[in-house]
């Protein structure tokens, strides 16, 4: 993918756009498109030996609909989507997101994803093409490749169009992929200045339930801990609302609303 064209909407300043080429890390991106090209298994699963393709992708397709059942979920608080945007972090193989998208294209939003993964990318714009084929009406749904921790500032998620920010299994990866041990907390007080005008669905590993679970990647935390960063970033309390929670590969990872009171 050209690095230059990322974003499929040609309304989009280039200037930004640059300025998000640029947060991405080589390296992680490097990283990233390794794991997306092996169909995101996760490394822990990997290192046990041969994977069952047919089980990993059932697997991904039943996260993929977990994720998009907690966005109906969440919609009627967020009020008319008509002429908003919903940003969406971690495209990766694009299955969620094409759900997803179905979803807030048929409520009146736009779609904003980002990646750090040129491979994820390109996946985020070929189910963009089959969305608006499939809808039988044109959205301007765009796709950046992109640092999450230097996407959250209110001149890329507009606070007049911004309603959603929806990150599965996002949070938990920074620090290790990074190798920067707190990126995911300065991650989480940028989102949280974003909360003043936008909520947030996230899917998350909490300890409770990932006891004996074997993480590579990803870092274990609270939703708590985060709602508590995200308060640092927003200067008051933040609503954490816990949904549902699913077993992925036998990691267990909790839906969440957070908004702020």
């Amino acid at each position: 993918m050209d690095r230059t064209a990322a974003s499929l909407s040609t309304s989009v300043h280039l200037t930004l756009e640059q300025e998000l080429l640029h947060s991405v890390v080589p390296s992680v991106e490097d990283h990233w498109n390794a794991k997306v090209l092996s169909g995101i298994i996760p490394t822990e699963v990997k290192q046990k030996g041969s994977v069952d393709l047919a089980i990993h992708v059932e697997a991904l397709i039943r996260l993929a609909h977990f994720e998009a059942e907690n966005v109906e979920r969440i919609l009627p608080s967020l009020g008319s989507l008509t002429g908003k945007k919903v940003h969406y972090g971690g495209i990766g193989t694009a299955l969620a997101l094409k759900l997803v998208t179905t979803i807030c294209n048929k409520n009146g939003a736009e779609v904003v994803a980002y990646d750090t993964s040129s491979v994820a990318c390109e996946n985020g714009l070929r189910i963009f093409s089959e969305v608006e084929y499939e809808l039988s009406e044109p959205h301007v749904n765009t796709v950046f490749l992109a640092d999450i921790e230097f996407a959250c500032e209110e001149r890329y998620l507009d606070p007049s169009t911004s309603r959603l920010l929806v990150l599965p299994r996002i949070l938990d990866v920074l620090n290790n992929v990074s190798k920067d041990p707190e990126k995911m907390a300065r991650t989480a007080i940028r989102i949280g200045k974003m909360l003043e005008y936008l909520d947030v669905l996230v899917l998350h590993p909490e300890p409770e339930g990932n006891e004996s679970a074997v993480f590579e990647d990803t870092t274990v935390s609270s939703l708590d801990v985060l709602a508590q960063y995200m308060a640092i970033g927003l200067g008051k309390p933040v609503e954490l609302h816990r949904l549902a929670m699913t077993d992925h590969h036998g990691h267990i990872y909790t839906a969440a609303h957070l908004r702020k009171l």
